[in-house]
């Protein structure tokens, strides 16, 4: 029963990481850290958290990396960059320097989601990737975040959400029924900051 949780848990990733990486270009715009004065409109495709493709409407096409993009939109999702952080998931270990992550939410809490593929070599389920998914939570007043997992032991998942969501009682209280999950948190975090309420049945909110 355990392995075929893990393996829908992980279904659910792949499916929700590919969704992130498209493979066709759309509709979008970008900020560059050399003049973020200026937002610059084309056709755009996120190939990975390290590779933006850019078509302009002069019909250029040239790709853009992490330290020379301030913030990019790609249709109605919300692209930053998040900087220095450090992975650990299962035997991997990802130290990042610099990645594209979609900010979810914002106000009160920041809420973002790191996505990235590892080449496992043999697994054939994924065609030898593995998909790790991780929430990045943060302060709006610091540039420090707090890196959130999909345990399978929940209560590390609470441990590493309760400080977050400390300023409603009745949140913190459907933490500990186990009503948030890893899943339904950006609903959780989208109802904080907009002082509305939450709905146990919630799916995460990822527009494509």
């Amino acid at each position: 029963m355990r392995l075929f949780l893990l393996l829908l848990a992980n279904l659910l990733l792949s499916k929700i990481a590919l969704a992130q990486f498209s493979k066709k270009f759309e509709v979008g715009s970008y900020v560059l850290i050399e003049n973020r004065n200026e937002r610059q409109y084309g056709q755009l495709k996120l190939r990975s958290e390290k590779k933006l493709r850019v078509k302009s409407p002069e019909g250029n096409a040239f790709r853009l990396k992490p330290n020379q993009v301030h913030n990019f939109r790609i249709g109605s999702r919300h692209y930053i960059v998040a900087k220095d952080f450090h992975l650990s998931e299962n035997s991997h270990s990802i130290d990042v320097k610099a990645a594209f992550v979609e900010r979810l939410d914002s106000g009160q809490i920041v809420l973002m989601r790191y996505d990235h593929f590892i080449n496992t070599g043999a697994n054939w389920l994924f065609l030898y990737r593995y998909p790790i998914a991780v929430y990045l939570l943060s302060d709006p007043s610091s540039s420090a975040f707090n890196l959130v997992y999909n345990y399978f032991n929940k209560s590390l998942f609470r441990e590493q959400v309760r400080p977050f969501l400390t300023m409603s009682p009745d949140l913190i209280q459907m933490l500990d029924k186990g009503k948030i999950t890893f899943y339904n948190l950006p609903s959780a975090i989208h109802a904080l900051n907009n002082n509305s309420p939450f709905l146990p049945s919630d799916a995460p909110e990822r527009k494509q």
